[in-house]
């Protein structure tokens, strides 16, 4: 696992690439005194995690895979977690459902539902729900190619909200950084519905065990519940068991 220095520098270089859009070895490795071989270092552990793009003499934005692409994969896993979830939103609650490829899954796994209050910042979870599950609120914000809507904006208007239970989907989980991410723009928005949820469900297929990604949104210890379609590790499965984590396997 990369150590505190080099998690935060790992955050600074994404910032400063989607700042800039292009970073050089150079220039980093004068910025954060070490040696130009480090900085490639990072940039190969990030272009591995699949936040940049190295290049020639530095390293540029990825564009992510597109939604509906990564939506197919892992399918049938993503199914089985939506409708285990699904059942546990109960009549009349009001649940957060995060963007997410995962979530997605749990949002049209509650179309049939028209007794539910909604909060959303994915334009895809609303457009699956907004004629049939009841009361659906989009929050406004900026428009990332995800389709989520994020910033300011987003964040203020949720944080005027309370919700009985949010639906999270993971870029990655381990058991030191808890639920990780490699977009900033999104964890902020993230943040900001842990702050009104009552109880926390992730979900997450078995390739996200042990996936640790540059920025952590929150320890485990802020979840309640995790469906997956397979059982994680018996160190994850002790973990969940001491910390009072109800592990679903789908």
């Amino acid at each position: 696992m990369p150590g505190p220095r080099r998690r935060d520098r790992h955050q600074k270089i994404l910032e400063l690439v989607n700042d800039d859009r292009r970073v050089s070895v150079s220039s980093l490795g004068e910025m954060f005194g070490v040696s130009e071989m480090t900085i490639r270092r990072d940039f190969m552990r990030l272009e591995a995690e699949g936040a940049l793009r190295r290049v020639h003499g530095g390293a540029v934005p990825v564009k992510r895979r597109p939604f509906e692409i990564r939506t197919g994969r892992f399918e049938a896993e993503k199914t089985r977690i939506a409708k285990r979830t699904a059942d546990l939103v109960k009549n009349g609650e009001s649940i957060a459902i995060d963007t997410g490829t995962t979530t997605h899954y749990v949002a049209r796994a509650l179309r049939d539902r028209s007794d539910l209050f909604v909060v959303t910042n994915s334009i895809n979870v609303a457009a699956e729900l907004g004629q049939s599950a009841g009361r659906v609120l989009l929050t406004g914000g900026m428009v990332l190619p995800e389709l989520s809507l994020v910033g300011p904006v987003a964040s203020d208007a949720i944080r005027q909200l309370h919700v009985d239970k949010l639906v999270l989907g993971a870029g990655g989980i381990t058991l030191d950084r808890g639920v990780t991410y490699f977009d900033l723009d999104e964890v902020a928005v993230r943040r900001a519905l842990l702050e009104i949820a009552d109880t926390v469900i992730v979900v997450a297929d078995h390739s996200k065990f042990g996936r640790d990604n540059t920025v952590s949104l929150a320890s485990l210890e802020r979840v309640n519940v995790i469906v997956t379609d397979a059982a994680p590790s018996l160190e994850y499965r002790d973990y969940c068991a001491g910390h009072d984590i109800e592990l679903i396997v789908a």
